[in-house]
């Protein structure tokens, strides 16, 4: 369809297979790079919900965006050098990949490493690219009904990994944050901008803080409400788009007359800042209906 449509745009109908072996590659690549995603693809919607993922890119990546930006100016400006470019291209995003690979690796031994320090023998593992540095990875150890967050920058090339520190785990010591509901790590003692907060809270693994929370929150009552709220067909699309839900926190407002359980996925949480992607399902008193909200965070854009 597009092959198509993109010849009689360009007045060229009859040439439409030229274009569908363009589209074709195009649609693939673009299949692809959303698969390294942490959102993943669901390529069988709505036949199946299954999501397929191998994390290893943030959505803006500037390191991939400046290869395939530099291959299309040399291409453009160097017509005879573009086929070159495209394969140097397809090269350097290649090796690029694999040193995401490696650094994605030691985010999982770290968090392997936390999961065997504190006996989780059902502990499942996940690292999720970062904002500002492809050395940037979100760890998160879900156990249960909890998950265990932490953000390290691991070890650059040629440098020894470190190990996690065990004693950084949740509730050992003063510096480690208690079990919560919400985001509160590293919080920095001087005010900073929102974006120095969030770059500098990424920590090599001898100095994590582990957050740990719980889905539905560890208070009984608000427990219960948020599992309601959670199941309640008006939030569907938010539970088939989320993966690790958390409770954020249970908000009653007087002046609507309205109680929301507010919730967030766990991978796309951001240390230190209200969480981007945060959706409440609401119940309003009065007419015993229910909605669904939305939070904005202060990156939305990360």
């Amino acid at each position: 369809m597009l092959a198509v449509l993109f010849a009689v745009l360009a007045r060229r109908p009859r040439e439409w297979p030229v274009f569908l072996a363009i589209t074709v590659p195009a649609l693939l690549v673009h299949l692809g790079l959303d698969l390294m995603t942490a959102s993943g693809v669901q390529p069988w919607f709505p036949v199946s919900e299954t999501r397929y993922a191998v994390p290893l890119l943030f959505p803006v990546d500037p390191w991939m965006m400046c290869i395939g930006m530099a291959a299309a100016i040399l291409a453009w400006r160097r017509p005879a050098l573009a086929r070159w470019s495209a394969m140097a291209a397809f090269a350097a995003a290649a090796g690029y990949l694999v040193l995401l690979g490696q650094w994605r690796d030691q985010a999982l031994s770290v968090g392997a490493g936390m999961a065997a320090q504190r006996s989780l023998g059902d502990a499942t593992v996940k690292a999720f690219p970062q904002p500002f540095s492809p050395r940037n990875w979100q760890v998160l150890v879900a156990h249960g009904e909890a998950y265990d967050l932490a953000w390290v920058k691991v070890a650059a090339a040629g440098d020894a990994p470190g190990e996690a520190d065990p004693g950084m785990a949740p509730g050992s010591g003063s510096d480690a944050p208690a079990a919560s509901t919400g985001l509160r790590v590293g919080e920095p003692t001087l005010p900073r901008s929102v974006l120095s907060t969030v770059r500098g809270a990424y920590r090599p693994p001898t100095g994590l803080q582990w957050m740990h929370v719980v889905r539905f929150g560890d208070d009984g009552g608000r427990a219960e409400f948020a599992r309601t709220a959670w199941s309640r067909p008006e939030f569907g699309a938010f539970r088939r788009f989320s993966v690790y839900t958390v409770l954020s926190h249970v908000e009653y407002r007087t002046d609507v007359r309205q109680v929301c359980a507010w919730f967030y996925d766990a991978r796309f949480a951001l240390p230190g800042v209200s969480p981007s992607y945060r959706f409440g399902s609401c119940q309003h008193m009065d007419e015993r209906t229910w909605t669904v909200q939305r939070s904005p965070g202060p990156l939305p854009l990360l």
